[in-house]
Formats: structure tokens, C-alpha cells, sequence
């Protein structure tokens, strides 16, 4: 509804503003639900590098000038099982968390590398961050796990950042480790297992691609949440119909539709329900359901397992990594 007006500087700063308290409340919402093992998580085959790689221009805008950030990618095409998303937040979080320790600047670099166990030969990704920075007391260095712990001052930090990353690599079947010196700096290596893609040993993003556009039929109640979705697909570059319920939803599905895309909580016939109601009559059609609410809630609406997920909030990259991931499934 904005698009062709133009703001001052003054409103351009308030819309900033907006957007930075924004990401930062919907930033701790999802460490509190990952931390409470509450946010339901959609694993799929990622690329990391691709993943580095594409964080690296938003990480130079988060850090500050003084901060130098160096990336090496050196794992290749190597995938890890893991919600795209929650990869994202394991780097932001480490990456944040090294040039916060670094108040007077200093060196921040990024390695990718593929590395295996002595003990199982199990192959392994691993992510390290390293920085230059006053490095952990000995003393903290055993509780930086803990939830809420922190050593920043208050209104600095929720002491959640590192304790959902442990709680995200656990959970992903991995490892993290920290060395730390103090005034020489720290190192923290994320240790994923490698795994294959299921039928390609393409990324989920050269999949899409390399596809054709789709045709995505989106239901979604919320206006505004509806008019974001359609434009991150439509960006993606398939061509989509927008409905707002259920209804509306069975009105509009015929054979040449490729995708459903819908919110599970709706107004009358839930999204579980509209998912098995175009199975019957397509069921060939890929679905894939949306929702902002935590587990405990959508337990009630009965979502199968054969059914993929993305938690609200999601990104278009994430968006795209799903899609893929069900084309590759196909």
C-alpha cells in the first residue's frame, strides 16, 4: 500500500527504527520458543555455504565499521539437516556475540570446512567463528550454555543467544565447542553432520532455480501477512492466487495447480483440513503449511508428519529452501 510514496529522512529514520525493534523482538521470541523446545522445526538438506555466503552482506551491515569480517567457504556443496532458519540464527548469534566482544574493533572471521571424527569417521560440517576480543574469564566459561546467563550489562543482553544455539546444534545431532583466551580472543566450532540430499546433490536453492514457476494457490487470513507471502513468492517467480479462508481456497484449486500454501489456523475449515480435503481431489499437489503459533497450540489441529511446516516469522530464503526441499522430494 506504500509502494510509489515517498518518506523524509525523518520518516525513513522512524521506519528504521520500527524495523530494528522489529527483528529484535521477533529475534527473542524465537530464542524463547527454540529455548523452550516449543517452536516446531522443519529440517531440511541445506547448503552451508550457500547459507554463509548469503548472510555475509547482512553481517556487514549488523557489526560495526571497526569490526573486520573475513569469510572463508571451504566445505563445498555440503548439506546439513537442519530448519533453515535456525542455521541463520546460529550465525547471527555467534557472529553477534564476537563483535560484541570486540569493543574497540578487531578481526571476525567465518570458516567452513568438512572434517571427520577420528572415533566414527562420521563427517562432519563445521562452522567457526572466531574474533579478536577480550575473550571469556575462565570462570564463565563453563556457564556460557546456561539460559540468561550473560556478562553484559543490562539492557545489553537476554543471555539467550548462546543458550539457543546450544539447544539448535543439539538438537540438529551436533556439537559446539568454545576456546577462549583471555585478550587474545575466542573461537566456537559448530560441528553439524554432513548428510546427502535425499534424490540431488543440488542445493535446495539450485533446485528451484532450475524449476519451472509453480502455481501457488496461498491461503491466509491476515491481510497484510497474505499480500508478504505472495510477494515473496512472486519474487521467487511463480505465479500465485491469494485467498483469505478455506472456502474461498476449494473455490479456486484445479489440476494445473502445483503448490497449496496455507496458514493451519483459519476462520471455519482449518489448514489441515483444506490440506486433506485438495488431497482427495489432487493428490499429487504439494502442500506445505505456515503458522506463527508454537507447538502446543497446533498440537490441536492434528498436523501429520508428511506434512512440512514453516514457523512464522520466515524469510524468503527460507521460504524458497522449502519449496525446494519438496520439489527435490518430488
Amino acid at each position: 500500500s506504500m509502494r510509489g510514496k515517498h518518506f523524509t529522512q525523518k520518516e525513513t529514520d522512524h521506519l528504521s527504527e520500527i524495523r530494528r525493534a522489529t527483528e529484535r523482538a521477533t529475534a527473542l521470541s524465537s530464542q524463547l520458543l527454540a529455548f523452550s523446545r516449543q517452536q516446531p522445526r522443519t529440517p531440511v538438506p541445506v547448503d552451508v555455504d550457500d547459507t554463509v555466503c548469503h548472510l555475509e552482506s547482512l553481517l556487514h551491515r549488523l557489526i560495526r565499521a571497526d569490526v573486520n569480517l573475513k569469510v572463508n567457504t571451504n566445505a563445498g556443496e555440503s548439506f546439513v539437516s537442519i530448519d533453515p532458519s535456525q542455521l541463520d540464527q546460529i550465525l547471527m548469534n555467534l557472529a553477534l556475540n564476537a563483535s560484541d566482544a570486540m569493543p574497540d574493533g578487531g578481526d571476525l572471521e567465518i570458516t567452513t570446512s568438512v572434517h571427520t571424527q577420528d572415533d566414527d569417521e562420521q563427517e562432519q560440517v563445521c562452522i567457526q567463528v572466531s574474533d579478536t576480543g577480550d575473550g571469556i574469564d575462565p570462570e564463565h566459561l563453563e556457564h556460557i550454555f546456561d539460559p540468561f546467563f550473560t556478562t553484559k550489562t543490562v539492557g545489553q543482553g537476554t543471555g539467550l543467544g548462546l543458550a539457543s544455539t546450544h539447544g539448535i546444534v543439539i538438537a540438529a545431532h551436533g556439537d559446539i565447542q568454545v576456546e577462549s583466551e583471555q585478550h587474545v580472543g575466542t573461537t566456537v566450532r559448530v560441528y553439524l553432520p554432513l548428510v546427502r540430499a535425499a534424490t540431488s546433490s543440488r542445493s535446495p536453492k539450485a533446485a528451484l532455480e532450475t524449476s519451472h514457476a509453480l502455481k501457488v494457490l496461498l491461503c491466509e487470513d491476515d491481510n497484510e501477512v497474505r499480500s508478504i507471502i505472495q510477494q515473496m513468492l512472486e519474487l521467487l517467480g511463480h505465479h500465485v492466487t491469494s485467498v483469505p479462508d478455506a472456502e474461498e481456497a476449494l473455490n479456486c484449486i484445479t489440476p494445473d495447480i502445483d503448490l497449496l500454501v496455507s496458514d493451519v489456523i483459519l476462520p471455519g475449515m482449518n489448514g489441515v483440513q483444506l490440506a486433506d480435503e485438495v488431497r482427495t481431489r489432487h493428490p499429487d499437489l504439494k502442500v506445505l503449511l505456515i503458522s506463527g503459533y508454537t507447538a502446543d497450540v497446533l498440537e490441536q489441529s492434528g498436523i501429520p508428519e508428511s506434512i512440512p511446516l514453516l514457523q512464522k516469522p520466515f524469510t524468503r530464503e527460507a521460504l524458497s529452501a522449502q519449496i525446494s526441499a519438496l520439489l527435490v522430494a518430488a
